[in-house]
């Protein structure tokens, strides 16, 4: 491979933000997804490093010990968690009455910068352990 550090993470940026623009048209004509109560929640990481997770969970659905944790696509080096098609997903989840939570972890490149391995794995550990550590509030009605 010819190409240096600099042009491939200039490659990941292009791709990532054509990504997006596929998404938009892919989810513009659809209807938002009704009783989906959304929440953040910013914790420390193994590292030392704020994980943002998006909790999405049912309004009107009684208790639940259904949860999905959502760690979105990009191969861990593009895409983030906001993302409107990650976004889509954990609502349609959620609407269907369980808990959702998605992290948002370092990529190897594009909007979430330029990170070595194993930094997103490890957010994606910590937000689990986050998870895992909460399950008996997750899908309970607030």
């Amino acid at each position: 491979m010819d190409s240096s550090l600099g042009e491939i993470l200039a490659f990941i940026d292009n791709a990532e933000k054509e990504s997006l623009k596929i998404f938009e048209v892919w989810f513009a004509d659809l209807p938002p997804i009704e009783n989906v109560q959304r929440r953040k929640e910013v914790n420390p990481g193994v590292d030392g490093n704020d994980i943002r997770l998006f909790i999405y969970e049912p309004v009107e659905t009684p208790w639940s010990c259904h949860c999905v944790y959502h760690i979105h696509g990009g191969g861990m080096v593009l895409l983030t968690a906001t993302d409107i098609l990650y976004v889509r997903w954990r609502d349609k989840l959620a609407a269907t009455g369980m808990a959702v939570v998605g992290v948002d972890f370092r990529n190897g490149g594009g909007s979430l910068g330029n990170y070595s391995f194993p930094a997103g794995l490890s957010d994606c550990m910590s937000g689990l352990e986050w998870t895992s550590n909460n399950r008996a509030d997750l899908g309970h009605p607030k």
